[in-house]
């Protein structure tokens, strides 16, 4: 888990592919093994039906934010927001580090909601001091707004970034109204 997170440290702003499987590399190799020699067959490894059960205890994981405290004591995880994407606080103790995490994923356009195909992960930021839940909603909050201008915050609908994942509530209101704890 070292070398994931001396990974984290040069790719801090930069999208990435999946997650799981940037997380998988990392676990599964040191800096010091090629892994570009090794990619198709972990990959082959990780998609074979027999691992089904597997993929989705991952997948399930890394959709409530809790992936890497289950595979590294390492990890903790601090806030979690499960919206139109993923926005996580993970705490490391290997280097006293909080991380904000995004994970997006592809829109369904038939059924107007994330489906739950990973597309791409970032980590948006990293922290040394610990911050409250409302804090750290507000950095989300500061991100769609640099993301768009104020226009197509309009156009796309501000608060449809903030839906709960299962479309009941959204974080934005329960912000708004002081609830969010």
């Amino acid at each position: 888990m070292k070398f994931l997170c001396n990974e984290w440290e040069s790719s801090i702003g930069v999208s990435e592919g999946s997650i799981v499987s940037y997380i998988i590399w990392c676990t599964a190799f040191s800096n010091k093994i090629p892994f570009i020699k090794y990619t198709d067959k972990l990959i082959d490894d990780y998609y074979n039906k027999k691992n089904k059960n597997f993929r989705k205890w991952v997948e399930k994981s890394r959709d409530k934010g809790e992936l890497l405290p289950k595979l590294s004591d390492n990890f903790k995880l601090i806030y979690h927001f499960p919206m139109d994407s993923n926005h996580s606080l993970i705490y490391s103790k290997f280097n006293k580090t909080y991380y904000y995490i995004q994970v997006a994923y592809v829109w369904d356009k038939k059924k107007q909601k994330r489906s739950n195909f990973e597309e791409w992960h970032v980590i948006r930021k990293k922290y040394k001091k610990k911050m409250s839940k409302n804090e750290f909603f507000k950095k989300i909050i500061q991100y769609y707004k640099k993301l768009f201008n104020k226009e197509e915050l309009k156009q796309l609908g501000f608060s449809r970034f903030f839906k709960s994942s299962d479309g009941k509530f959204s974080y934005y209101d329960l912000f708004l109204n002081k609830k969010l704890n």
